[in-house]
């Protein structure tokens, strides 16, 4: 998972301007992506399954109220660049 500094730096590095620059998700996001792969791989796992279920109900009740957790904690991020 890059930071936004690391795009910042690779634009820079590469002769590239950002045009746009838009966070994804939030730090909540992070969580019930990190517990969705822990109960994918122990599936015999009764509690991460359980977690995983609540950060989903979780996420799309947020998602809706458009309420975001944890904000500088993005899942990831979308950067359009333009060569100089």
């Amino acid at each position: 998972r890059h930071t936004q500094f690391f795009f910042q730096k690779v634009a820079q590095e590469f002769g590239f301007g950002i045009l746009e620059f838009h966070p994804i998700g939030d730090g909540f996001c992070v969580l019930a992506d990190i517990t969705a792969k822990i109960s994918q791989v122990s599936p015999k796992s009764f509690f991460f399954k359980l977690l995983a279920c609540f950060f989903r109900i979780l996420f799309n009740y947020c998602h809706k109220k458009k309420k975001r957790i944890f904000p500088q904690q993005p899942l990831g991020y979308i950067c359009v660049m333009q060569k100089k």
